[in-house]
């Protein structure tokens, strides 16, 4: 009882220690959130504050190009707007209208300067045309303004920069004005030339109602992330309460577990011992089995080798060659179904055999053992592919016949001996291809030869041949396959068959 009360101790101490590490982790991430939140609206008013600033820029920028490229403008001349004394070079400053109306040139700058000045209070954003040289002390820039202009001179193209305008936080803004060649003909007494930096535009944007909202966001933002961080603490302990309860109670439930795991492990131990004596059991039963279908396949082979022998006798003992030559094709099927119990026997593996290669073997073996009177060559190339029993006696034995046939018949002596055809060279090709699918395998097998083709007359779907006959059945009945021919009268034929077989070979 002692140790079970303290082991629930140290679990508890676990536990709280665990929850102050969450709810520490808890304050610092909304912290960081709470931060960047902060930064975020703090970049964002900033930037709202310079997307006014360059409206009102390109507001003026946009007057005084259209008042620079038509050379200033004729306005009444009044109290308002009286003639420019420091235009009173221009020869037409001053204009009489037919009626009698006197009119004053009014430029560019002169033009923006008043539209500022007359409008700073309605919209509240302070505009300001200055120089380094101006024609009007009223134009003097400020410091601020001073040092934006000497940074010009210098190449500079913009001057940004919060600061205090008239005793309110203000964001300031210029940037250089450009001669233009509209522009001379009120400047270019003073020495610019186009292309010069003759002065700079500003304008200052009041702060105050962007930090109002600022500040009204940032008060909403930090109730938001207090409650979220008061439920996230509420979240915690309650969770940790839980924690604790629960725990307790697996820790009691891993108790009776462990008694019930030391019984089920007494008794797996038990039923594991049962087991093993069985395993041998099995193992020994299949090595037997194993064994006697070696053995099997091995008397299989034998059996088939006697026929063939028998078969040998009978020849000797015949005469007639068509008699002699059925019962050779006889042999060659039997020996077809030899070599597949024969390499059965040999195989480590007793679910099927290495069909490529089982392939090389009975084509060479047809080839050798058939006198054409010529040299025939063989071409292979097959995948080494494992095939069941099931496939690969039928498929042996369409192998066996379509060879034979075409040593039989594709390359006979008399058409081929003809002074202009000495350098032919017959040859069987052998393909096959496994596709290996996910439930089963795709076969291609193409049996094709160079020579006479059959003949053009010959239906082979419908033939009387006892062979092709033989190898319809075999590829669509018992290989559940397709069967195709390709010919052509004196450039050979192909037979192509295809079929399945599932991956566990139906075995």
């Amino acid at each position: 009882m002692t140790n079970k009360t303290h082991k629930n101790e140290l679990y508890s101490k676990r536990i709280t220690k665990y929850t102050w590490w969450i709810l520490t982790a808890w304050t610092l991430i909304l912290l960081g959130i709470f931060a960047n939140d902060l930064s975020t609206l703090k970049e964002a008013t900033h930037n709202l504050a310079v997307k006014e600033a360059r409206a009102h820029l390109q507001k003026d920028e946009a007057f005084r190009f259209w008042a620079t490229t038509h050379g200033g403008f004729y306005v009444p001349a009044n109290e308002r707007t009286p003639p420019n004394p420091y235009l009173a070079h221009i020869l037409e400053r001053d204009i009489e209208t037919p009626s009698g109306e006197q009119l004053t040139l009014m430029n560019p700058a002169y033009a923006v300067r008043q539209m500022n000045e007359e409008y700073t209070e309605t919209y509240g954003v302070a505009g300001h045309i200055t120089s380094l040289l101006p024609l009007r002390p009223e134009n003097a820039p400020d410091d601020w303004e001073r040092l934006a202009l000497e940074s010009f001179e210098e190449g500079e193209t913009e001057a940004l920069e919060i600061t205090e305008f008239e005793g309110k936080p203000s964001l300031r803004l210029m940037q250089p004005l450009t001669t233009q060649e509209g522009c001379l003909k009120c400047h270019a007494h003073q020495g610019y030339e186009v292309g010069d930096v003759r002065g700079g535009v500003s304008v200052s944007v009041p702060l105050a109602d962007y930090l109002a909202e600022q500040h009204q966001a940032t008060t909403t933002h930090t109730v938001s992330y207090l409650l979220l961080w008061s439920l996230g603490i509420i979240t915690i302990f309650s969770g940790s309460g839980a924690v604790k309860k629960n725990g307790l109670e697996r820790i009691y439930a891993q108790k009776m577990l462990q008694e019930s795991h030391d019984q089920l492990e007494t008794r797996v131990q038990e039923r594991t011992s049962e087991l093993n004596q069985l395993n041998q059991q099995i193992n020994a039963s299949l090595q037997e089995k194993e064994t006697l279908l070696r053995e099997v396949h091995h008397r299989v082979k034998n059996n088939f080798q006697v026929i063939i022998a028998l078969a040998n006798l009978q020849k000797d003992t015949l005469s007639d060659s068509s008699t002699i030559l059925m019962l050779k094709e006889f042999q060659e099927r039997i020996r077809a179904m030899s070599l597949v119990h024969e390499q059965l026997y040999q195989s480590d593996n007793l679910a099927g055999i290495d069909f490529g290669n089982y392939l090389n073997s009975l084509v060479l073996h047809l080839i050798q053992s058939f006198d054409t009177g010529r040299q025939i060559n063989s071409r292979f190339d097959v995948d080494s592919s494992l095939m069941g029993i099931d496939k690969a006696i039928p498929c042996g034995l369409m192998v066996t016949e379509l060879v034979t046939n075409t040593l039989k018949y594709a390359f006979p002596l008399d058409d081929r001996l003809a002074p202009a055809q000495e350098a032919f060279k017959p040859e069987i090709s052998i393909e096959f291809h496994a596709n290996e699918g996910e439930d089963e395998k795709v076969f291609t097998l193409v049996i094709r030869d160079n020579g006479n083709g059959l003949p053009p007359d010959l239906d082979w779907r419908n033939t009387e041949s006892m062979g092709l006959k033989l190898v319809k059945l075999w590829a669509t009945h018992q290989l559940g396959g397709k069967l195709e021919v390709e010919t052509s009268p004196g450039e050979g034929t192909a037979f192509i068959i295809s079929f399945t077989e599932s991956n566990r070979m139906g075995l």
